[in-house]
């Protein structure tokens, strides 16, 4: 799923699945595109197999846009997982949380 949109105020606890470098697996969304946001979100699942490489993530996968933005959005996968794409701003708006400090948020 590619996000051109927003999403707001919601969370996930999928467990996600994928394999190679062409996956795009997030918790909300694939890909991020033009001026996507994700505020005040969090991704409490698991990733069946850690990482799958440079797209996948507890949020999104893929953000190709300098104008699509994570904001105060958290999960529980960590940033090393978040770098899916080439832009320096990647994971801003991103914190990696245990599940016991989101439910708490």
């Amino acid at each position: 799923v590619t996000l051109t949109g927003s999403i707001k105020n919601c969370y996930s606890l999928a467990t996600l699945y994928g394999s190679g470098f062409s996956s795009y697996v997030g918790g909300f969304a694939g890909k991020m595109e033009g001026t996507a946001t994700v505020s005040n979100s969090y991704y409490a699942g698991s990733m069946s197999d850690g990482c799958y490489g440079f797209n996948s993530g507890g949020i999104v996968g893929w953000r190709n846009s300098t104008e699509s933005s994570l904001k105060s959005c958290y999960g529980t996968v960590s940033s090393g997982c978040q770098y899916g794409s080439s832009l320096s701003n990647f994971n801003q708006g991103y914190t990696t949380k245990t599940k016991d400090e989101i439910a708490r948020i």
